[in-house]
């Protein structure tokens, strides 16, 4: 199955050397100098090839359509 987002932590100026050189990241919250951010796919992530490939890729969609409104739920628990 193929990668929807992934969610991961670094320091503020690596964050920020990795950002200006990634298409596909979001900054989700800031804390005590480290950012949280989401990461997605910069490839396709179903297999053309599958025999499943129709129903694989339609459940691929639906999870990526959902993707925003589950990162947008992200927040930092003391």
């Amino acid at each position: 199955m193929g990668l929807v987002f992934d969610i991961e932590v670094l320091p503020y100026d690596e964050y920020e050397s990795l950002a200006k050189n990634h298409p596909r990241i979001g900054k989700l919250a800031e804390k005590e100098g480290y950012v949280f951010f989401w990461t997605g796919p910069t490839d396709f992530r179903v297999d053309p090839n599958s025999e499943d490939f129709e129903r694989l890729n339609n459940e691929y969609n639906i999870l990526m359509n959902s993707r925003d409104s589950i990162l947008e739920s992200f927040e930092l628990l003391d």
